[in-house]
């Protein structure tokens, strides 16, 4: 029975750490709405991914810095090349292609 308590706190221990890093990049969406006037929606496959990938010695911070890697730094480099596409009529989504995060502009 001890084998199901520690699965359980494993499941528990993921959503944990997956609702800290969806808190954590709530800024930047918040910055990204009020910077481009666009809604940027976070798929919760690619939170879940970002913690999965992350080696659990690093704790939070092997989070964070997963996520920009992954996440932050190819997203700044699409809101650079897109920013005169983005307007409070669409939206930006979020995916996992090929185990990289893809964004892509769609419209309300």
């Amino acid at each position: 029975s001890s084998d199901v308590c520690s699965s359980d706190l494993s499941i528990t221990s993921m959503d944990v750490k997956t609702l800290i890093l969806k808190k954590k990049l709530k800024p930047l969406q918040d910055f990204i709405k009020e910077k481009f006037g666009t809604k940027l929606e976070l798929n919760d496959k690619i939170l879940v991914e970002i913690v999965k990938t992350t080696d659990p010695k690093y704790g939070g911070r092997g989070i964070l810095n997963r996520a920009e890697t992954t996440l932050i730094n190819p997203l700044t480099e699409f809101l650079f090349k897109n920013k005169s596409r983005l307007n409070d009529e669409r939206f930006i989504s979020s995916n996992i292609k090929d185990s990289k995060i893809v964004f892509e502009i769609e419209e309300l």
